[in-house]
């Protein structure tokens, strides 16, 4: 467990402040997006980093994705009860 922390610590350093930069350029949904994708946004309701207005717009552009909301749950998404509920949903639309 010890390497998986030191390893996750160096991809928060790393990477994060690279994806919030390409978050704030983003202006819309990826050219060629798949229409037909099956799309789960999987949206927490008291996330302070990814404001309500920019959910809105995602649900907005994907009208079709089924959505899962967390109530009382911050930005933090990898809990094991957010992984086993994705895995539900792909099953039932695998």
């Amino acid at each position: 467990m010890r390497g998986f922390r030191r390893i996750s610590l160096r991809w928060v350093l790393f990477y994060i402040p690279q994806d919030l930069d390409l978050l704030g350029r983003c202006d819309g949904m990826l050219a060629g997006f798949p229409s037909s994708a099956r799309v789960l946004i999987v949206e927490a309701e008291e996330d302070r980093i990814v404001e309500p207005e920019a959910r809105r717009m995602l649900r907005e552009a994907l009208p079709d994705a089924d959505v899962i909301t967390l109530p009382g749950v911050g930005h933090a998404l990898l809990s094991s009860e957010v992984i086993a509920r994705m895995v539900e949903w792909a099953e039932m639309r695998g």
